[in-house]
């Protein structure tokens, strides 16, 4: 048997069930890498999300932070006024130096009675 018209010939017969069926598997190939894609897609967009709470949620948390790091620095800072005012005079100088002292005999006395 002899066929006429080459290649083409099959397919304009009817012949050419082969390629429906590649072109159909190609077809389900694409689907299928389009569907994970998709699901790809969505589980980073859910990932970007989360992160995005996260870091929200951290920057919240050293916002307050940073306040009371700063109301502590104020609180330090008028502390610290009240001991230059203390030691400016010798007589003030004098009275903080028995309470040092004694408050450094309770802690030797502490330890020693503790062991």
């Amino acid at each position: 048997m002899v066929r006429s018209g080459g290649s083409f010939g099959d397919i304009e017969a009817g012949g050419g069930g082969g390629l429906r069926s590649t072109a159909y598997a190609s077809e389900q190939s694409n689907e299928e890498a389009l569907s994970q894609l998709e699901e790809r897609a969505r589980l980073i967009k859910e990932l970007t999300k989360d992160i995005h709470g996260e870091v929200q949620s951290q920057n919240r948390f050293l916002d307050g932070m940073g306040l009371e790091m700063d109301t502590a620095r104020r609180m330090l800072a008028g502390t610290v006024d009240r001991f230059t005012k203390v030691f400016s005079s010798k007589q003030n100088r004098g009275v903080a130096a028995v309470v040092v002292s004694c408050v450094t005999l309770f802690f030797i006395l502490y330890f020693f009675t503790k062991q």
